[in-house]
């Protein structure tokens, strides 16, 4: 995986680090107050910057009156499934650091974080999801966890991706829309909402 953000301008460059920082910070307070063993042993094991920023193609028109701006994509990888959860409960560590992110004054670009563990990860990859593969094949690692030697377990690669087949794509699509049409469906009620009351010009 590429680790380089030399595409990036100084100042995405600095922007990028501080939002790796902020993760830490929650997350290391978060296991350290922990008396649960899953959560004392808690781990990062990636911080993965993906999409338009990853690929080169991001749009950032601030300074053209209400132009529109590229989001960060990060997906951060845990080593355990309740530390990745509560993500669209608001409940989470996670709510927080995008919290912290968003009033942060150094961080001027909107941040969008999603968190799996590696074997959601990982077994992803072997069915050979297409959102999972992009992000391993254009993906740039802002931090990998390394374990220390004596532990016999220093990598935590991500595996290799494989081919979904068509019933397998026919299946991952019922699924996604299963998962996201109701927040769609809400969202579009409210945005109906909205309007009728006129709440934008």
């Amino acid at each position: 995986m590429k680790t380089s953000l030399d595409h990036l301008p100084r100042k995405k460059q600095r922007e990028l680090a501080r939002v790796v920082e902020i993760i830490h910070e929650e997350f290391d307070t978060v296991v350290k107050a922990g008396t649960a063993e899953w959560k004392r042993r808690g781990r990062i094991y990636k911080i993965i910057l993906f999409g338009s920023y990853a690929r080169g193609g991001w749009v950032d028109e601030q300074h053209v009156g209400k132009g529109y701006q590229s989001d960060y994509d990060i997906l951060v990888i845990v080593n355990h499934k309740k530390l990745s959860e509560g993500m669209d409960t608001g409940g989470s560590i996670w709510r927080v650091v995008e919290d912290r992110i968003e009033r942060d004054k150094a961080i001027a670009t909107p941040t969008q974080l999603i968190v799996h563990t590696l074997d959601e990860v990982n077994r992803a990859l072997k069915k050979g999801w297409y959102f999972f593969k992009e992000i391993r094949a254009d993906g740039i690692a802002l931090y990998e966890f390394t374990a220390p030697k004596s532990s016999g377990n220093r990598h935590h690669a991500l595996a290799e991706p494989g081919d979904l087949t068509a019933k397998e794509v026919y299946e991952a699509a019922e699924e996604y829309f299963d998962h996201w049409h109701p927040s769609a469906d809400n969202y579009f009620t409210l945005a109906g909402d909205a309007a009728a009351k006129k709440m934008w010009n």
